[in-house]
C-alpha cells in the first residue's frame, strides 16, 4: 500500500498501524504496541499492547518521529 494513502492522524502520520509493531518502554520494562503485518487488519489497534523481552524479531521494530517547524 502506499505510504500517501490513508486518512492523516492529528500529526499528519498515515497507515501508522500495522506493518511493524513497536517497542516502547514501559513502568514494568518493554511491550510492544500496535499490529504487525501478521496480524488482520482489523485487529490492528494502537491500544493493542502486549510484554516484550527486547529479543529481535521478524514482526518487531522502531518508529523515529521527528517534530519540524515550517
Amino acid at each position: 500500500m502506499s505510504v500517501s494513502v490513508g486518512e492523516a492522524n492529528g500529526w499528519g502520520l498515515k497507515n501508522y498501524v500495522g506493518n511493524a509493531r513497536e517497542w516502547v518502554k514501559t513502568g514494568n520494562g518493554l511491550a510492544v504496541r500496535g499490529g504487525a503485518h501478521r496480524i488482520p487488519l482489523s485487529e490492528c489497534e494502537v491500544s493493542l499492547s502486549r510484554p516484550h523481552s527486547g529479543e529481535p524479531d521478524p514482526v518487531t521494530g522502531f518508529r523515529l518521529v521527528r517534530d519540524v517547524d515550517g
